[in-house]
């Protein structure tokens, strides 16, 4: 690669996303100085708020912009405009954009690009390979891939090959001015995809063309709201509509070599375990390391997602985990200040929300079982779905509610029993206190210290926070797994053979062996953390959004119950 001056600090912007954290990883391998941003580093940046931007673009240099959540929406061009103006302003003297095929919104954010001043390169993009294993990968896991396309092609492209491109343009200077239009090499409608998968997988994958309306109503039936619903089912319709028929050279030109075939993709992502039921993927982010006492995870980030203005949250899911999750299905660190999801159903699972002392305001909570309780801060509710309940919460006006919201699995022989529900004030937790910590047992036990214990499977759940060179000790139980995140600052964790560092944002996960393992918790500028425990199942599971079951029938069964109104309702 020609490099004629090397650049200084690279701003990514979306660090967590598809192409975000490969090109951060690409960076940091070159010996690059990277700074990766989203909404909860330090320092944090927001395109909502442009007071959060001055600070992120601090001693950088160049910056690959990837805009949330869709550069199709109105005004993110003229956000996109804004910033590039306070970045040239501010020194920064390379742009890189990712932007999309075929939307007149990408189109007007590259046009802002290109009179920004500063030296640029557009890498517009055809829809992504890895949409189906982050995104769509429960319902193929089930054998259907239902999208709002008909029988249009489609150039799908990789973001290993996007990723690459992009650091090309951020340090090599033969790419400035440059618009690449990347696709992969051949054309596939989404029923030759299906094929492809199908042939990677072993197992039959159908292809189900919906309207734009079936498809949003799909995802508003599994908890999005309303309005994003909508909106992803129509960009998503229209950009599937075949304005993108046809190839680009974009990979060639930048790299000086073929894209990835889509069916390689697929062979690869079937090998890493991305589809298969009942099993945790094998993710580089998260290869467990171990000794003769606990397997660990390496660090995982969570992944931002937000939905509306007021609700936006880290998400964990167990599939990054290598099965030391269990049995934790996914766990979201959440703020919502305004109404977001209304009521939505569960089954086969249990949903539970931990809220943190420093949330404002009351969380109302409601469900089929006739529940209608009102949560204040420090508050834990737990919601046994069993064989189905509909659940609703969201803040009262003015209240900003700060949260873990967890879904445990249920065994195989508790996911049709009837729901129940428990509500743990905050003044019925325990706190452990020391020199230099304060740990409250949400549920569960620690250091002899027992709280209330769940209506369902025994788990554990801590809020733990460390002053400055503050020191807390749990001991996790043999055959256990443990789950911790560190959801602010930085947390040190010593299981006594391996020392392990957790940065904000992030989480792993362990499982002990054979005998009893003290975790000794620090921080040398304080933190705060969650410590979530309990045995594993270790049983297959089959999920769709809040269906966590056994088996593909089971799954269908209680889809149809839902739909029929038989898993109840909220007055």
């Amino acid at each position: 690669m020609q490099e004629t001056k090397r650049v200084g600090t690279v701003l990514v912007i979306g660090a967590s996303g598809k192409t975000g954290r490969r090109v951060t990883d690409r960076l940091i391998a070159a010996g690059r100085r990277v700074r990766p941003v989203s909404r909860s580093t330090t320092p944090r940046f927001d395109w909502q708020d442009d007071t959060t931007w001055a600070a992120a673009l601090d001693g950088v240099e160049a910056a690959y912009i990837t805009y949330f959540p869709d550069l199709a929406l109105p005004g993110a061009a003229e956000t996109v405009d804004a910033f590039t103006h306070l970045a040239v302003e501010r020194g920064v003297r390379r742009l890189v954009l990712l932007s999309g095929r075929g939307e007149e919104g990408a189109r007007k954010a590259e046009r802002y690009l290109q009179d920004s001043g500063a030296d640029w390169t557009v890498v517009r993009c055809a829809f992504f390979n890895q949409n189906f294993d982050e995104n769509f990968a429960d319902s193929i896991r089930n054998g259907v891939l239902a999208m709002p396309a008909g029988d249009t092609a489609e150039p799908f492209v990789d973001a290993d090959d996007i990723a690459d491109v992009v650091v090309a343009a951020l340090t090599d200077d033969s790419h400035i001015g440059q618009l690449y239009e990347l696709t992969g090499p051949r054309l596939l409608t989404l029923a030759q995809a299906a094929e492809a998968l199908s042939a990677a997988m072993g197992r039959e994958v159908r292809y189900v063309p919906v309207s734009a309306e079936e498809f949003g109503a799909e995802l508003g039936a599994h908890g999005m709201p309303e309005q994003d619903a909508i909106h992803l089912a129509e960009l998503l319709s229209e950009v599937l509509d075949g304005r993108s028929a046809h190839l680009c050279d974009g990979v060639q030109r930048a790299l000086g070599r073929a894209p990835r075939d889509f069916a390689e993709y697929a062979q690869d992502a079937a090998a890493a375990g991305a589809w298969n039921v009942g099993e945790a993927i094998s993710n580089k982010h998260a290869v467990p390391a171990s000794s003769d006492h606990i397997v660990v995870t390496e660090p995982v980030a969570g992944r931002e997602f937000r939905h509306g203005t007021g609700f936006h949250a880290l998400g964990f899911d167990h599939k990054r985990f290598e099965g030391l999750m269990d049995p934790l299905v996914m766990v979201d660190h959440f703020t919502m200040t305004e109404p977001t999801f209304g009521p939505h159903p569960h089954a086969g699972m249990s949903a539970v929300s931990v809220l943190f002392e420093d949330s404002e305001g009351q969380f109302h909570n409601r469900d089929s079982l006739g529940n209608d309780i009102e949560l204040g801060p420090g508050d834990l509710y737990w919601l046994k779905a069993g064989g189905g309940a509909v659940h609703d919460e969201r803040p009262r006006s003015g209240a900003r509610t700060h949260a873990l919201q967890i879904f445990v699995n249920l065994p195989a022989r508790m996911k049709h029993d009837t729901p129940e529900a428990l509500h743990v004030r905050a003044s019925q937790m325990p706190v452990l206190e020391g020199e230099g910590y304060r740990a409250r047992v949400a549920l569960g036990e620690s250091n002899g210290v027992r709280g209330v214990q769940s209506p369902a499977l025994p788990l554990t759940i801590l809020d733990i926070q460390l002053e400055a060179d503050g020191r807390f000790s749990h001991a996790v139980p043999s055959g256990h797994n443990a789950w911790l995140h560190a959801l602010r600052g930085r947390v040190e964790i010593d299981t006594g053979r391996t020392m392990i560092s957790l940065s904000e944002g992030s989480a792993i996960a362990m499982r002990t062996a054979s005998e009893e393992v003290s975790l000794e918790l620090r921080s040398t500028g304080g933190a705060k953390a969650a410590l979530l425990q309990g045995e594993p199942l270790r049983e297959g599971i089959v999920q769709q959004g809040p269906f966590v079951m056994n088996t593909v029938e089971e799954l269908n069964a209680v889809e149809e119950a839902y739909a029929a109104g038989r898993i109840g309702s909220i007055a």
